[in-house]
Protein backbone atom coordinates (compact mmCIF):
# COMPACT_ATOMS: atom_id res chain seq x y z
CA UNK A 1 0.00 0.00 0.00
CA UNK A 2 1.27 3.50 -0.79
CA UNK A 3 2.53 5.74 2.01
CA UNK A 4 -0.06 8.35 1.01
CA UNK A 5 -2.91 5.90 1.47
CA UNK A 6 -1.49 4.60 4.74
CA UNK A 7 -1.47 8.18 6.04
CA UNK A 8 -5.21 8.67 5.43
CA UNK A 9 -7.88 8.03 8.02
CA UNK A 10 -10.94 5.93 7.14
CA UNK A 11 -14.29 7.66 7.53
CA UNK A 12 -15.75 7.10 10.99
CA UNK A 13 -19.15 7.98 9.54
CA UNK A 14 -19.08 4.96 7.25
CA UNK A 15 -17.73 2.76 10.08
CA UNK A 16 -20.77 3.50 12.24
CA UNK A 17 -23.10 3.21 9.26
CA UNK A 18 -21.71 -0.24 8.42
CA UNK A 19 -21.86 -1.31 12.07
CA UNK A 20 -25.58 -0.61 12.19
CA UNK A 21 -26.45 -2.61 9.08
CA UNK A 22 -28.80 -5.52 9.76
CA UNK A 23 -29.44 -4.63 13.40
CA UNK A 24 -33.13 -4.54 14.26
CA UNK A 25 -34.56 -1.36 15.72
CA UNK A 26 -31.56 0.88 15.01
CA UNK A 27 -32.31 4.46 13.96
CA UNK A 28 -29.44 5.94 11.97
CA UNK A 29 -28.89 9.68 12.18
CA UNK A 30 -25.30 9.22 11.09
CA UNK A 31 -24.79 9.24 7.36
CA UNK A 32 -25.30 12.52 5.51
CA UNK A 33 -27.90 11.58 2.97
CA UNK A 34 -31.54 12.71 2.77
CA UNK A 35 -34.16 9.96 2.92
CA UNK A 36 -36.64 12.09 0.95
CA UNK A 37 -37.64 10.42 -2.36
CA UNK A 38 -35.88 11.59 -5.50
CA UNK A 39 -38.22 13.77 -7.60
CA UNK A 40 -40.54 11.60 -9.68
CA UNK A 41 -39.98 13.60 -12.86
CA UNK A 42 -36.23 13.20 -12.47
CA UNK A 43 -36.58 9.42 -12.13
CA UNK A 44 -38.74 9.38 -15.26
CA UNK A 45 -36.11 11.38 -17.13
CA UNK A 46 -33.30 8.98 -16.28
CA UNK A 47 -35.44 6.08 -17.46
CA UNK A 48 -36.13 7.85 -20.74
CA UNK A 49 -32.45 8.62 -21.20
CA UNK A 50 -31.54 4.96 -20.83
CA UNK A 51 -34.40 3.80 -23.07
CA UNK A 52 -33.46 6.31 -25.74
CA UNK A 53 -29.95 4.90 -25.95
CA UNK A 54 -28.13 7.66 -24.05
CA UNK A 55 -25.78 5.08 -22.56
CA UNK A 56 -22.42 5.99 -24.02
CA UNK A 57 -19.47 8.25 -23.33
CA UNK A 58 -19.87 11.99 -23.16
CA UNK A 59 -17.05 14.54 -23.46
CA UNK A 60 -14.75 14.30 -20.45
CA UNK A 61 -16.02 17.49 -18.84
CA UNK A 62 -19.66 16.55 -19.42
CA UNK A 63 -22.31 16.68 -22.10
CA UNK A 64 -22.60 20.10 -23.73
CA UNK A 65 -26.28 20.53 -22.83
CA UNK A 66 -25.70 19.58 -19.19
CA UNK A 67 -22.83 22.02 -18.76
CA UNK A 68 -24.96 24.73 -20.36
CA UNK A 69 -27.84 24.03 -17.99
CA UNK A 70 -25.53 24.03 -14.97
CA UNK A 71 -24.00 27.35 -16.04
CA UNK A 72 -27.51 28.83 -16.28
CA UNK A 73 -28.43 27.43 -12.85
CA UNK A 74 -25.24 28.74 -11.25
CA UNK A 75 -25.83 32.23 -12.64
CA UNK A 76 -29.38 32.22 -11.22
CA UNK A 77 -28.41 30.81 -7.85
CA UNK A 78 -24.95 32.25 -7.25
CA UNK A 79 -24.88 35.40 -9.33
CA UNK A 80 -21.89 34.79 -11.57
CA UNK A 81 -21.71 33.78 -15.23
CA UNK A 82 -19.44 30.94 -16.38
CA UNK A 83 -18.62 29.76 -19.88
CA UNK A 84 -19.94 26.17 -20.11
CA UNK A 85 -17.27 25.28 -22.65
CA UNK A 86 -14.23 25.68 -20.41
CA UNK A 87 -15.42 26.85 -16.99
CA UNK A 88 -17.70 23.95 -15.98
CA UNK A 89 -16.64 20.35 -15.32
CA UNK A 90 -18.84 17.44 -14.22
CA UNK A 91 -17.62 14.57 -12.09
CA UNK A 92 -18.88 11.59 -10.10
CA UNK A 93 -20.16 13.56 -7.12
CA UNK A 94 -18.75 16.56 -5.29
CA UNK A 95 -16.23 14.29 -3.58
CA UNK A 96 -14.55 13.50 -6.88
CA UNK A 97 -14.29 17.06 -8.14
CA UNK A 98 -13.03 18.27 -4.75
CA UNK A 99 -10.32 15.61 -4.93
CA UNK A 100 -9.59 16.47 -8.57
CA UNK A 101 -9.23 20.15 -7.66
CA UNK A 102 -6.70 19.45 -4.92
CA UNK A 103 -4.71 17.05 -7.09
CA UNK A 104 -4.74 19.44 -10.04
CA UNK A 105 -3.40 22.41 -8.06
CA UNK A 106 -1.47 21.16 -5.02
CA UNK A 107 2.12 19.90 -5.12
CA UNK A 108 3.94 17.64 -2.64
CA UNK A 109 4.92 19.69 0.40
CA UNK A 110 2.24 22.34 -0.13
CA UNK A 111 -0.25 23.14 2.60
CA UNK A 112 -4.04 23.11 2.25
CA UNK A 113 -5.99 25.01 4.89
CA UNK A 114 -9.03 23.02 6.00
CA UNK A 115 -11.86 24.07 8.34
CA UNK A 116 -12.01 22.89 11.94
CA UNK A 117 -14.64 21.51 12.20
CA UNK A 118 -15.12 20.32 8.64
CA UNK A 119 -16.17 17.32 6.58
CA UNK A 120 -14.13 14.19 7.24
CA UNK A 121 -12.69 13.94 3.71
CA UNK A 122 -11.20 17.44 3.64
CA UNK A 123 -7.87 16.60 5.39
CA UNK A 124 -7.55 13.40 3.36
CA UNK A 125 -7.45 15.12 -0.04
CA UNK A 126 -4.12 16.93 0.57
CA UNK A 127 -2.64 13.81 2.15
CA UNK A 128 -3.40 11.92 -1.07
CA UNK A 129 -1.61 14.72 -2.93
CA UNK A 130 1.48 14.30 -0.67
CA UNK A 131 0.65 17.70 0.79
CA UNK A 132 -0.16 18.75 4.34
CA UNK A 133 -3.61 19.58 5.72
CA UNK A 134 -3.53 22.49 8.18
CA UNK A 135 -6.59 23.18 10.29
CA UNK A 136 -7.93 26.70 10.78
CA UNK A 137 -10.30 27.16 13.70
CA UNK A 138 -13.82 28.42 13.90
CA UNK A 139 -15.24 30.69 16.57
CA UNK A 140 -17.44 29.21 19.28
CA UNK A 141 -20.51 30.00 17.15
CA UNK A 142 -18.85 27.93 14.39
CA UNK A 143 -18.30 30.82 11.99
CA UNK A 144 -14.83 31.06 10.45
CA UNK A 145 -12.27 32.78 12.69
CA UNK A 146 -10.49 35.04 10.20
CA UNK A 147 -7.63 35.77 12.61
CA UNK A 148 -7.08 32.04 13.13
CA UNK A 149 -7.11 31.51 9.36
CA UNK A 150 -4.57 34.27 8.82
CA UNK A 151 -2.34 32.93 11.59
CA UNK A 152 -1.83 29.49 10.01
CA UNK A 153 -0.81 30.77 6.59
CA UNK A 154 2.84 30.11 5.67
CA UNK A 155 4.89 30.40 2.47
CA UNK A 156 3.84 26.80 1.75
CA UNK A 157 0.12 27.56 1.82
CA UNK A 158 -1.55 26.90 -1.51
CA UNK A 159 -5.30 26.56 -1.03
CA UNK A 160 -8.13 27.41 1.38
CA UNK A 161 -10.92 24.86 1.57
CA UNK A 162 -14.24 26.08 2.97
CA UNK A 163 -17.83 24.90 3.24
CA UNK A 164 -21.06 26.90 3.63
CA UNK A 165 -23.72 25.93 4.59
CA UNK A 166 -21.60 23.78 6.82
CA UNK A 167 -21.19 20.09 7.50
CA UNK A 168 -21.14 19.33 10.43
CA UNK A 169 -21.81 22.80 11.81
CA UNK A 170 -25.17 23.67 10.23
CA UNK A 171 -23.87 27.24 9.92
CA UNK A 172 -24.35 29.55 6.94
CA UNK A 173 -21.23 31.72 6.90
CA UNK A 174 -22.05 35.46 6.94
CA UNK A 175 -21.22 37.53 3.88
CA UNK A 176 -18.69 39.67 5.76
CA UNK A 177 -16.83 36.55 6.92
CA UNK A 178 -16.64 35.13 3.39
CA UNK A 179 -15.48 38.51 2.09
CA UNK A 180 -12.76 38.34 4.72
CA UNK A 181 -11.68 34.93 3.41
CA UNK A 182 -11.58 36.38 -0.11
CA UNK A 183 -9.34 39.24 1.07
CA UNK A 184 -6.98 36.84 2.84
CA UNK A 185 -6.77 34.67 -0.28
CA UNK A 186 -6.01 37.75 -2.38
CA UNK A 187 -3.34 38.97 0.03
CA UNK A 188 -1.54 35.63 0.03
CA UNK A 189 -2.29 34.53 -3.56
CA UNK A 190 -4.23 31.43 -2.50
CA UNK A 191 -6.80 29.39 -4.40
CA UNK A 192 -10.20 29.05 -2.72
CA UNK A 193 -11.90 25.66 -2.99
CA UNK A 194 -15.48 26.24 -1.88
CA UNK A 195 -17.80 23.30 -1.18
CA UNK A 196 -21.36 24.61 -1.56
CA UNK A 197 -23.35 21.37 -1.85
CA UNK A 198 -25.96 22.58 0.66
CA UNK A 199 -26.47 25.99 -0.94
CA UNK A 200 -30.21 25.44 -1.47
CA UNK A 201 -30.87 24.11 2.03
CA UNK A 202 -31.05 27.35 4.01
CA UNK A 203 -33.63 28.15 6.68
CA UNK A 204 -35.43 31.22 7.99
CA UNK A 205 -34.01 34.53 6.75
CA UNK A 206 -30.46 33.27 6.33
CA UNK A 207 -28.92 33.59 2.89
CA UNK A 208 -26.25 31.60 1.15
CA UNK A 209 -23.42 33.68 -0.34
CA UNK A 210 -21.27 31.98 -2.93
CA UNK A 211 -17.56 32.46 -3.49
CA UNK A 212 -18.53 32.43 -7.17
CA UNK A 213 -19.72 36.00 -6.70
CA UNK A 214 -17.43 37.08 -3.83
CA UNK A 215 -14.09 35.89 -5.25
CA UNK A 216 -14.74 34.71 -8.82
CA UNK A 217 -11.17 35.08 -10.09
CA UNK A 218 -9.56 32.74 -7.57
CA UNK A 219 -12.35 30.33 -6.56
CA UNK A 220 -13.20 26.81 -7.64
CA UNK A 221 -16.79 26.33 -6.48
CA UNK A 222 -18.15 22.81 -6.10
CA UNK A 223 -21.65 21.41 -5.72
CA UNK A 224 -23.62 18.28 -6.53
CA UNK A 225 -27.11 16.95 -7.05
CA UNK A 226 -26.86 14.44 -4.20
CA UNK A 227 -28.45 16.71 -1.63
CA UNK A 228 -30.09 19.16 -4.03
CA UNK A 229 -32.19 16.46 -5.70
CA UNK A 230 -31.95 13.76 -2.99
CA UNK A 231 -30.08 11.47 -5.37
CA UNK A 232 -26.74 10.69 -3.68
CA UNK A 233 -26.46 7.32 -5.40
CA UNK A 234 -26.51 8.92 -8.83
CA UNK A 235 -23.05 10.44 -8.28
CA UNK A 236 -23.15 13.68 -10.23
CA UNK A 237 -21.24 16.73 -9.06
CA UNK A 238 -19.68 19.73 -10.72
CA UNK A 239 -17.10 22.45 -10.33
CA UNK A 240 -17.17 25.96 -11.80
CA UNK A 241 -14.48 28.59 -11.94
CA UNK A 242 -12.38 30.70 -14.28
CA UNK A 243 -10.88 28.71 -17.12
CA UNK A 244 -7.36 29.13 -15.74
CA UNK A 245 -8.45 27.20 -12.62
CA UNK A 246 -10.98 24.77 -14.10
CA UNK A 247 -9.08 23.49 -17.14
CA UNK A 248 -6.43 21.71 -15.01
CA UNK A 249 -9.24 20.20 -12.89
CA UNK A 250 -10.94 18.95 -16.06
CA UNK A 251 -7.64 17.49 -17.28
CA UNK A 252 -7.10 15.58 -14.04
CA UNK A 253 -10.74 14.44 -13.92
CA UNK A 254 -10.39 12.89 -17.40
CA UNK A 255 -7.75 10.49 -16.10
CA UNK A 256 -9.77 9.60 -12.99
CA UNK A 257 -13.22 8.72 -14.39
CA UNK A 258 -13.29 9.74 -18.08
CA UNK A 259 -16.79 11.19 -17.68
CA UNK A 260 -19.72 11.28 -15.27
CA UNK A 261 -22.63 8.88 -15.98
CA UNK A 262 -24.31 9.86 -19.24
CA UNK A 263 -27.92 9.03 -18.32
CA UNK A 264 -27.63 10.98 -15.06
CA UNK A 265 -26.29 13.99 -16.94
CA UNK A 266 -29.21 13.78 -19.37
CA UNK A 267 -31.84 13.53 -16.63
CA UNK A 268 -30.39 16.41 -14.63
CA UNK A 269 -30.19 18.62 -17.72
CA UNK A 270 -33.87 17.98 -18.35
CA UNK A 271 -34.83 18.78 -14.74
CA UNK A 272 -32.88 22.01 -14.14
CA UNK A 273 -35.03 25.11 -14.36
CA UNK A 274 -38.37 23.30 -14.47
CA UNK A 275 -41.39 24.12 -12.26
CA UNK A 276 -40.99 20.66 -10.74
CA UNK A 277 -37.45 21.54 -9.64
CA UNK A 278 -38.63 24.73 -7.94
CA UNK A 279 -41.49 22.92 -6.23
CA UNK A 280 -39.20 20.13 -5.03
CA UNK A 281 -36.67 22.57 -3.57
CA UNK A 282 -39.36 24.35 -1.55
CA UNK A 283 -40.74 21.05 -0.27
CA UNK A 284 -37.25 19.78 0.62
CA UNK A 285 -36.51 22.85 2.73
CA UNK A 286 -39.96 22.69 4.36
CA UNK A 287 -39.54 19.05 5.41
CA UNK A 288 -36.01 19.59 6.74
CA UNK A 289 -37.08 22.71 8.63
CA UNK A 290 -39.76 20.67 10.41
CA UNK A 291 -37.20 18.05 11.37
CA UNK A 292 -34.81 20.73 12.61
CA UNK A 293 -37.51 21.94 15.03
CA UNK A 294 -37.81 18.43 16.49
CA UNK A 295 -34.04 18.03 16.94
CA UNK A 296 -33.55 21.40 18.59
CA UNK A 297 -36.60 20.99 20.83
CA UNK A 298 -35.47 17.60 22.11
CA UNK A 299 -31.85 18.68 22.67
CA UNK A 300 -33.07 21.52 24.89
CA UNK A 301 -34.68 18.91 27.14
CA UNK A 302 -31.36 17.13 27.73
CA UNK A 303 -29.20 18.38 30.58
CA UNK A 304 -25.60 18.88 29.53
CA UNK A 305 -26.20 19.46 25.83
CA UNK A 306 -26.26 22.74 23.94
CA UNK A 307 -26.73 23.39 20.23
CA UNK A 308 -26.71 26.45 18.02
CA UNK A 309 -29.74 27.19 15.88
CA UNK A 310 -29.22 25.31 12.62
CA UNK A 311 -29.10 27.79 9.74
CA UNK A 312 -28.53 25.51 6.76
CA UNK A 313 -27.71 21.94 5.63
CA UNK A 314 -29.35 19.21 7.71
CA UNK A 315 -26.95 18.77 10.59
CA UNK A 316 -26.99 19.68 14.26
CA UNK A 317 -23.68 19.66 16.12
CA UNK A 318 -24.46 19.72 19.86
CA UNK A 319 -21.82 20.54 22.43
CA UNK A 320 -21.37 18.35 25.49
CA UNK A 321 -20.86 20.14 28.83
CA UNK A 322 -17.84 19.44 30.99
CA UNK A 323 -19.93 17.72 33.68
CA UNK A 324 -21.72 15.45 31.23
CA UNK A 325 -18.42 14.77 29.47
CA UNK A 326 -16.89 13.51 32.70
CA UNK A 327 -19.84 11.16 33.27
CA UNK A 328 -19.56 9.83 29.73
CA UNK A 329 -15.80 9.24 30.01
CA UNK A 330 -16.32 7.48 33.32
CA UNK A 331 -18.88 5.18 31.71
CA UNK A 332 -16.72 4.65 28.60
CA UNK A 333 -13.07 5.06 29.69
CA UNK A 334 -11.83 3.39 26.50
CA UNK A 335 -12.71 6.52 24.49
CA UNK A 336 -10.53 9.62 24.52
CA UNK A 337 -13.28 12.17 23.80
CA UNK A 338 -16.74 12.79 25.19
CA UNK A 339 -18.09 12.86 21.63
CA UNK A 340 -16.92 9.29 21.04
CA UNK A 341 -18.30 8.19 24.42
CA UNK A 342 -21.70 9.72 23.72
CA UNK A 343 -21.84 8.12 20.28
CA UNK A 344 -21.12 4.73 21.84
CA UNK A 345 -23.75 5.29 24.53
CA UNK A 346 -26.30 6.26 21.88
CA UNK A 347 -25.52 3.14 19.85
CA UNK A 348 -25.27 0.68 22.73
CA UNK A 349 -28.07 1.91 24.99
CA UNK A 350 -30.42 3.75 22.62
CA UNK A 351 -29.86 1.97 19.29
CA UNK A 352 -29.25 5.31 17.61
CA UNK A 353 -26.34 6.11 15.30
CA UNK A 354 -24.79 9.57 15.61
CA UNK A 355 -21.25 10.60 14.69
CA UNK A 356 -18.57 11.65 17.23
CA UNK A 357 -17.49 15.23 16.63
CA UNK A 358 -13.76 14.54 16.53
CA UNK A 359 -14.29 12.89 13.14
CA UNK A 360 -14.62 16.48 11.88
CA UNK A 361 -11.50 17.89 13.51
CA UNK A 362 -10.06 18.53 16.98
CA UNK A 363 -12.64 21.20 17.80
CA UNK A 364 -15.31 18.50 17.73
CA UNK A 365 -13.91 16.47 20.63
CA UNK A 366 -16.81 17.46 22.89
CA UNK A 367 -19.51 17.41 20.21
CA UNK A 368 -21.45 14.94 18.08
CA UNK A 369 -23.27 15.26 14.76
CA UNK A 370 -26.92 14.49 14.12
CA UNK A 371 -28.09 14.14 10.53
CA UNK A 372 -31.77 15.05 10.51
CA UNK A 373 -31.90 14.43 6.79
CA UNK A 374 -31.70 10.69 7.48
CA UNK A 375 -35.12 10.02 9.00
CA UNK A 376 -38.69 11.25 9.34
CA UNK A 377 -39.69 13.71 12.07
CA UNK A 378 -41.29 10.81 13.95
CA UNK A 379 -38.13 8.69 13.79
CA UNK A 380 -35.98 11.64 14.81
CA UNK A 381 -38.20 12.36 17.81
CA UNK A 382 -38.04 8.70 18.86
CA UNK A 383 -34.25 8.67 18.45
CA UNK A 384 -33.78 11.83 20.48
CA UNK A 385 -36.02 10.55 23.28
CA UNK A 386 -33.98 7.36 23.39
CA UNK A 387 -30.72 9.32 23.63
CA UNK A 388 -32.19 11.47 26.41
CA UNK A 389 -33.19 8.35 28.36
CA UNK A 390 -29.74 6.84 27.86
CA UNK A 391 -28.07 10.03 29.12
CA UNK A 392 -30.44 10.05 32.11
CA UNK A 393 -29.23 6.59 33.08
CA UNK A 394 -25.64 7.74 33.63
Amino acid sequence: MSERLLATKPSGIRELFNRAQGLEGVISLGIGQPDIPTPRKLVELIGKAASNGNNYYTPNSGATVTRQKIAEMVERDWGHSYNPTNEVVLGCGASEVLYDSVKAWVNPGDEVLVPNPGFVYYPQYPILASAKPVYYNSKRNLTIDLDALNDVITPKSRMILLNSPGNPSGVVQPKEVLKGVAEIAEDHDLIILSDEVYSRIVFDDYKHYSMASLAPDRSIVVSSFSKMYCAPGWRLGFAVGPSKLIEPVAKYHAFVTANAPSIVQSAVAGFIGTPEEEEFTKELVRILAERRVVVEREIKKMEGLETFHVQGSFYAFPEISKDLGEKLKEAYPQFSTSGKALSELAFEKAKVVVVPGDEFGPSGNDRFRISFGSGSAEKIEQAMIRIGEALGSL
